[in-house]
């Protein structure tokens, strides 16, 4: 293991950012797919089925004016990880910027990776209050 690691860090830098860049993709690609694809389905009386996706929630919520709860599940369930990856992206993308900016980007990558799961609490909050 330690020959491993130790190998991996004589690497230059440019080429281990760049290998991050697939799995970012591949990243991108899934959170993608996670919005859309169904993630519950439904049954009601053994008969009616209803596959329910976080778009479709989303949708829902807004038609039903829950605004203020669609706005929150909206940023954190999809604008921040979108966020969090696209700047993942830049970051990999930009190998000649200086140590400030790299750093500041990410300062921001970690901000927005601390308040993604915010989401998950809601809705578990929500489901405790309906209760």
């Amino acid at each position: 293991m330690r020959a491993w690691w130790l190998r991996r860090r004589s690497q230059p830098l440019a080429q281990r950012i760049q290998r991050a860049q697939w799995p970012l993709g591949v990243a991108l690609l899934l959170l993608i797919l996670g919005t859309l694809a169904p993630m519950i389905t439904l049954k009601k009386l053994f008969i009616f089925e209803e596959p329910f996706s976080l778009l479709a929630g989303l949708v829902r919520l807004f038609q039903e004016g829950e605004y203020a709860l669609f706005g929150i599940i909206l940023v954190f369930s999809v604008v921040f990880p979108l966020l969090k990856i696209c700047l993942l992206l830049v970051l990999c993308q930009t190998m000649r910027w200086t140590q400030t900016r790299m750093r500041t980007l990410l300062h921001w990558v970690s901000v927005t990776g601390r308040w993604s799961m915010l989401d998950v609490f809601i809705v578990a909050l929500l489901v405790q209050q309906r209760d």
